[in-house]
């Protein structure tokens, strides 16, 4: 029996909110950084944000008229009165959210990593065609989404960035090259440099 890349495709889809943040986690243990932590609490928020917002957009998720069944679309269970809702979409709120979080800083930074951003893109729209396709969102709420994670995730880096410039600190991503460097300071007749601290 061997694998099915019918399926094998979607439910990575479904799945990737779990694989991405886990990677991002770990990432920071074996870096010694709280890069991932910091992040994953702010997709934390976010994710509560996107679903405590559910009954007040009224968006019931297509599967329930189809079959009456939610299972494939909730992967991440928040309860019936939050599940048969389905604005904004969970994933596609998940990751937009860590599109904007981990890409925003690269572009101000002038350290582009085209790779990284053609990879969140790719796997949205992946994301959003098997939303519609299993009959988890409607357009709207892939758009709402959309909307509600890129905005949060604009928000939350802006506020993680305001503590990291304000306190000397290495919390963002593709920060390496900019923190590393070291910092000189001036005494009566010579240069002494000291490298920036990393948290």
């Amino acid at each position: 029996m061997g694998l099915n890349i019918k399926y094998l495709i979607p439910f990575g889809t479904m799945i990737s909110p779990l694989l991405i943040s886990s990677y991002l986690v770990f990432d920071s243990f074996f870096n010694g950084n709280i890069k991932g932590i910091v992040y994953l609490f702010g997709a934390i928020i976010a994710s509560f944000l996107g679903v405590i917002a559910r009954p007040s957009l009224g968006s019931i998720t297509p599967a329930i008229s189809w079959n009456g069944k939610t299972d494939v679309c909730n992967m991440f269970g928040f309860g019936d009165q939050y599940n048969k809702y389905s604005s904004p979409d969970f994933n596609t709120l998940f990751l937009s959210f860590t599109m904007m979080y981990v890409v925003l800083n690269m572009f101000l930074l002038g350290t582009y990593n085209f790779l990284t951003l053609l990879m969140f893109m790719l796997l949205i729209a992946v994301n959003c065609f098997y939303r519609i396709k299993l009959f988890c969102s409607h357009g709207p709420d892939i758009l709402a989404g959309l909307l509600f994670g890129s905005i949060l995730g604009i928000v939350w880096f802006f506020l993680v960035k305001f503590v990291q410039d304000n306190n000397d600190m290495d919390l963002l991503y593709f920060q390496d090259d900019k923190s590393t460097k070291k910092k000189c300071k001036v005494s009566r007749t010579k240069f002494k440099c000291f490298p920036k601290k990393k948290f």
